[in-house]
């Protein structure tokens, strides 16, 4: 096999696109191997002070509650840099009204294990928009009232009664799939 098929991924075979798929799996790939490393490398390092003869024994439960916290950082902090990344991707591609793409890079924010993640509610602001131009109202709908209900902030900071002065046409969308949501309540 060459290299240029080994480095290049068939459309067919991306997750968002091949551009975004490569930055992902970069940080994924640089998180992981840290965390991995560190895994290994932390353990072996903690022998000394887990032997009775030594004089940090009587501190191996704090040594090792760093050590823990050590190794699970790179984790945590790779998680956010990634969900971080597909939430800048996402705004992307909906400025380019890549509808498919945008449903791609920010699903995974709607999942119940990763909510969490959405902070601000931006991503299901923008999730609610991809999916309303697929045509999909019922995902919009569950992607607009996790915003209102967990990430009321944004949602209730758009200012629904001076949208002709909004120039963003994201903002207008979302100012009336809100107009929508709060009639169907």
């Amino acid at each position: 096999m060459n290299r240029s098929s080994m480095t290049t991924i068939p459309d067919e075979d991306c997750i968002i696109n091949e551009q975004a798929d490569r930055e992902l799996g970069r940080l994924i790939i640089k998180y992981g191997l840290l965390s991995a490393v560190l895994l290994v490398i932390i353990p072996l390092a903690m022998v000394p002070f887990n032997v009775q003869s030594s004089p940090f024994f009587g501190d191996r439960r704090f040594i090792d509650t760093v050590s823990t916290f050590v190794v699970l950082l790179p984790f945590f902090l790779g998680t956010s840099r990634v969900f971080a990344a597909r939430l800048r991707i996402g705004r992307e591609l909906i400025q380019r009204k890549q509808w498919n793409q945008a449903v791609a890079a920010l699903e995974p924010f709607a999942k119940p294990t990763q909510r969490f993640m959405d902070t601000t509610g931006e991503a299901h602001k923008l999730l609610a928009v991809a999916y309303s131009k697929l045509g999909n109202s019922e995902l919009a709908d569950q992607a607009l009232q996790f915003a209102s209900a967990y990430r009321s902030g944004i949602v209730n900071s758009v200012d629904i009664k001076n949208k002709s002065k909004r120039s963003n046409p994201i903002d207008k969308l979302f100012i009336s799939l809100t107009k929508i949501f709060r009639k169907n309540r």
